[in-house]
């Protein structure tokens, strides 16, 4: 147990990433001695300004002995690292890095003996309900609202992210149930200050490329600050066993490709 005088710790993975870096700059803020993971060849991405106030530890949540040398008994684990992909090619590597990835650093923190364990899951790991009308194209479109309670259904329309998302969290429940103390958040689609090659953010560089096409229907999404404060909230309370969709509220995906084109224009007039 954590003394009242000693600083608290937290080790956290996919620190480098959008989310991963606001979780890290917010428990930084909240006076966390904070550890990270990074891939040998990796740069500090979204940490270059503060990477001297981390302790780094090389490693890859693949290699379960790098896991082992990291993360140390009775600190808390925040498991924030995930491959985001729309492109076939990269299934596999999605494959890999969410679920094999996700069940290594369970097994292995619950191996060593953790405090509490946050995953950063996703909104699409609920699946898509599968009530809405085949026989009606305009179905698809339709609002619905689901919960945390809403369960995993088969359906063409899961994309292959959204599948090892869903074995991930998996991955977790079942860590839970053998005495793993955790909690899962499911954001929907984040926004944020980051890199627009990565992530969530890929949205932002397709539309900077001045893209033509755009979805119909609605689109959920939500503040990665947000997102960083609720996870920190979340691992300082004593909710254990529960996940919990973030959403900051709901938009029209014209609406917010013209929100995001007019910034994009803004910022090359600004920048050149």
């Amino acid at each position: 147990m954590t003394s009242p005088t000693e600083t608290k710790h937290v080790f956290i993975t996919g620190a480098t990433g959008l989310v991963g870096s606001h979780i890290t700059r917010q428990y930084l803020s909240a006076g966390y001695r904070v550890s990270a993971l990074k891939r040998p060849a990796s740069s500090y991405g979204l940490l270059a300004d503060i990477a001297s106030q981390i302790d780094w530890h090389e490693g890859d949540v693949l290699d379960i002995p790098s896991l082992e040398a990291a993360i140390q008994p009775g600190t808390d684990v925040v498991h924030a690292a995930g491959c985001v992909s729309f492109l076939g090619r990269d299934d596999s590597r999605m494959e890999r890095t969410n679920v094999e990835g996700t069940a290594n650093m369970v097994n292995v923190c619950l191996k060593v003996g953790i405090r509490k364990f946050g995953y950063v899951s996703s909104a699409k790991a609920m699946g898509r309900p599968s009530h809405r009308q085949e026989s009606d194209p305009d179905s698809q479109f339709e609002p619905i609202l689901i919960d945390e309670g809403q369960k995993w259904e088969e359906s063409p329309r899961n994309s292959p992210y959204a599948k090892t998302k869903y074995r991930a969290e998996l991955e977790v429940w079942r860590a839970i149930a053998e005495g793993l103390t955790a909690v899962i958040i499911n954001p929907v689609m984040t926004l944020g200050v980051g890199n627009w090659e990565h992530s969530s953010l890929q949205i932002v560089s397709y539309i900077a490329k001045e893209k033509r096409y755009y979805a119909g229907g609605l689109i959920n999404i939500v503040d990665v600050l947000d997102v960083a404060e609720v996870m920190l909230r979340l691992m300082e309370s004593d909710v254990v066993a529960r996940r919990f969709i973030l959403c900051g509220g709901t938009i029209p995906y014209k609406s917010l490709f013209d929100q995001l084109a007019g910034q994009c224009t803004s910022a090359r007039r600004t920048y050149g």
